[in-house]
């Protein structure tokens, strides 16, 4: 199996303009941009996990939660819920690495 870890690139988000969009999962948090939304969660290293996230939404403080999970062809779905009842949904892409020193 395909580990979440690592940081997407989000390719859809049907009925929301929240480009440029990303999503990164480390093996103990994560964090989110869609954006002027933002956001930092708890995470694991598993193929298919929820998670409750705080951030800002612009300026204002905002919280919610989501999940993502791998889906057969290796790209990554999920959804992003905030406090005032969007409900997000995106699909991604594992972001392409750099193999040359910063």
């Amino acid at each position: 199996m395909t580990s979440l870890l690592g940081r997407w690139t989000v390719t859809e988000i049907p009925d929301f303009n929240l480009k440029p969009a990303s999503i990164a999962f480390g093996e103990k948090e994560g964090s989110f941009v869609f954006a002027s939304l933002v956001g930092a969660f708890a995470s694991m290293e598993t193929d298919a996990l929820s998670f409750d996230w705080t951030g800002h939404d612009e300026m204002d403080p905002a919280r919610g939660s989501g999940w993502a999970q791998i889906t057969r062809d290796g790209s990554l779905e999920g959804e992003i819920t905030t406090g005032n009842g969007d409900e997000i949904a995106f699909k991604a892409r594992r972001a392409a690495t750099s193999s040359t020193a910063c």
